[in-house]
């Protein structure tokens, strides 16, 4: 399609949902659906509550990776 190059067959698997829209993991709760299962485990977190990244400098914890890593920075400053 794009002719992007892939090592691993896995990969270009996933990379072919760009260009279908196939989204095949569904979120069991809500229906919203996904295209990379790491992402509707990451969806999943806003069901269960889950705020698995904590600040060690003020015990604020968050849901998303990026989000904590942005507040870190802000906090030791």
């Amino acid at each position: 399609m794009c002719g992007k190059g892939f090592s691993v067959l896995s990969g270009l698997k996933r990379h072919q949902r760009v260009h279908t829209g196939e989204s095949p993991y569904a979120c069991p709760q809500c229906g919203r659906r996904f295209k990379e299962l790491g992402n509707l485990y990451t969806h999943q977190r806003i069901h269960s509550g889950a705020t698995p990244y904590c600040c060690q400098q003020c015990g604020r914890s968050f849901r998303h990776l990026g989000t904590y890593k942005s507040h870190r920075c802000t906090a030791a400053q």
